[in-house]
């Protein structure tokens, strides 16, 4: 009885290491490859490898396990020792790689802002394979190599400040291609105002800012006083214009309720990445009332002209005036100050002939007004 049993347990090992024979062959052996054909590997932390090599390729390995479709790899002087021929195991755990690889990015991420121009470039691959970009905003076409048979990067590349449009061109050894598209923002610059007016003196509302700064997200016109208390107003960025790196901007404001009074004013910018700069407060006298011409007369001697004004304005600038017969008109001064009793005579000159002329009064806060209900047309002979 016992003599049966070691007979039957003898023959239940020899089958059993048939089996095992069978379904995980070992002991080092030589794998050949044709280019573009693909074997993997068991390690879970190893890609797939695929042959790149026109000629083809030889592997050494001491496992297939041919459950899982896999190889081990074995010592590279076992199999020399072995011989040079390919080995019939697992040879039909080759196939041909017609998969495109697969990329995943850790940074940057689509849409992300960056404060630097040196932004991490950071992924990885499920194959080793060849990585290249291009900016399709102003890249021309050009390809710039990132990395050769790579399975992962992390480095720092330097981008251009603003919106990146990148794409990605992933090359396995197979020579499938594969692409990604990725656009961010790079702000790695502070906003700054250069100019604001008016600088001092007086104000009736319209007020200017220059500034410098590609990705401007707000900007506000903060003023006010102790009396009649501070306000915030918000500058229409779309209404700037752009010129050679510089923005300017104009804003007109109702500063009704601080007519005559004093008040400070100043500027607030942020950026997209959240960076913010404030302009040096101004003061200004704020003046809101036009001047008021109570008198205006001329008379004609040969071709001199005398005008005669009567003005109530308290913060009087100039009383002007411009021939808009002439080819190129421009603004001419006839009056720069006013007598105490507020009124003020010119004598010009003109040439023969029809003249239409254009006379206007200004204060000191910009407030203009025309001198008449019209335009004065005067005929010299």
């Amino acid at each position: 009885m016992k003599k049966q049993n070691k007979i039957m347990l003898g023959i239940l090992l020899i089958g059993f290491l048939f089996v095992v024979t069978i379904s995980l062959a070992s002991a080092e052996f030589w794998i050949c490859l044709d280019k573009s054909e693909q074997i993997n590997y068991c390690n879970n932390y190893k890609p797939p490898y695929t042959c790149s090599i026109t000629n083809g390729c030889q592997k050494c390995m001491s496992i297939y396990n041919e459950a899982d479709n896999c190889y081990i790899h074995g010592t590279w002087g076992d199999c020399v020792a072995g011989g040079q021929q390919c080995s019939s195991i697992g040879e039909n755990g080759t196939e041909v790689d017609g998969t495109p690889p697969v990329i995943t990015f850790t940074s940057p991420l689509d849409n992300g802002l960056y404060t630097k121009r040196a932004v991490a470039l950071i992924f990885t691959i499920n194959e080793e394979a060849d990585v290249f970009y291009t900016d399709l905003d102003d890249g021309r076409g050009k390809w710039t190599r990132v990395c050769q048979d790579c399975t992962s990067y992390g480095n720092s590349r330097s981008f251009n400040e603003g919106l990146n449009q990148i794409q990605f061109k992933i090359i396995d050894a197979a020579g499938n291609e594969a692409y990604k598209n990725i656009s961010f923002f790079v702000d790695s610059k502070k906003p700054k105002i250069s100019k604001t007016e008016p600088k001092k003196g007086f104000a009736n509302g319209d007020f200017y800012v220059q500034f410098t700064e590609e990705n401007p997200k707000t900007l506000t016109l903060d003023y006010g006083n102790l009396v009649t208390g501070f306000r915030s107003s918000n500058v229409d960025l779309t209404s700037c214009i752009l010129e050679r790196g510089r923005t300017y901007c104009n804003i007109n404001i109702n500063l009704g309720d601080y007519d005559g009074e004093q008040m400070d004013y100043w500027f607030n910018i942020t950026d997209i990445a959240g960076n913010l700069f404030q302009s040096k407060p101004n003061t200004v006298e704020i003046d809101k009332t036009s001047p008021v011409v109570n008198v205006m007369n001329y008379t004609i001697d040969k071709t001199k002209v005398t005008f005669n004004f009567d003005v109530t304005e308290t913060n009087f600038d100039v009383i002007e005036y411009q021939d808009n017969s002439e080819s190129k008109p421009r603004w001419k001064t006839m009056c720069s100050r006013l007598k105490d009793d507020g009124t003020c005579t010119k004598r010009i000159s003109l040439r023969t002939g029809e003249h239409d002329l254009s006379i206007q009064v200004v204060d000191e806060a910009g407030n203009i007004v025309p001198a008449s209900d019209g335009n004065i047309i005067i005929t010299i002979i």
